[in-house]
């Protein structure tokens, strides 16, 4: 038997999906508006977590949009 783990597991890093590449790796965000970034990460809620997904302009840093569900 191994080792519990302190946290939930979130992520199957082991997958059979299709990865898709990053187009913006060697882009530079000049203005606002030219480039945008998304990421998702999940957010402890009562006895579970709910997942936080965000879309973020990558020259100015803020947030244009984000849901949680």
């Amino acid at each position: 038997m191994g080792k519990r783990r302190n946290c939930t597991r979130t992520t199957n890093s082991l997958q059979a999906y299709r990865r898709h590449p990053n187009l913006a790796k060697d882009a530079v965000a000049g203005a606002p508006n030219r480039i945008w970034v998304s990421g998702i990460t999940y957010v402890p809620v009562g006895t579970g977590f709910s997942y936080l997904a965000m879309v973020t302009d990558a020259c100015s840093r803020k947030i244009a949009g984000w849901h949680l569900g």
